[in-house]
């Protein structure tokens, strides 16, 4: 198993300050995890942990959220950049509710 640190999106763009990705892989097309690492002062941490509370606060939602994600990983399979932006929109509209 390998473990790299990586600091750039899959279409080659540098993450913004302050992030960092995990990603840990057993041969070449198969991914156990990936983990986004931020600065305690990002600003997007609070997001984070807003969409993580209103999903644990809202089961059927989180549901549909897993659906999706299963879904676009079959559409996205190679490419992780287009997956990101597929589930961007669903995401933002998490966090505009959670934000309510």
């Amino acid at each position: 198993m390998t473990t790299t640190m990586q600091t750039v999106y899959g279409n080659g763009t540098a993450f913004p300050p302050g992030i960092n990705s995990i990603r840990n892989r057993e041969g070449r097309d198969h991914r156990t995890h990936h983990l986004h690492v931020y600065e305690q002062s990002h600003p997007q941490v609070s997001d984070h942990l807003l969409f993580r509370n209103y999903l644990a606060r809202h089961p059927e939602q989180a549901l549909q959220y897993g659906e999706l994600k299963r879904q676009l990983t079959n559409d996205y399979q190679y490419d992780p950049f287009g997956y990101q932006q597929a589930k961007a929109d669903h995401c933002r509209d998490i966090v505009r509710r959670a934000h309510q």
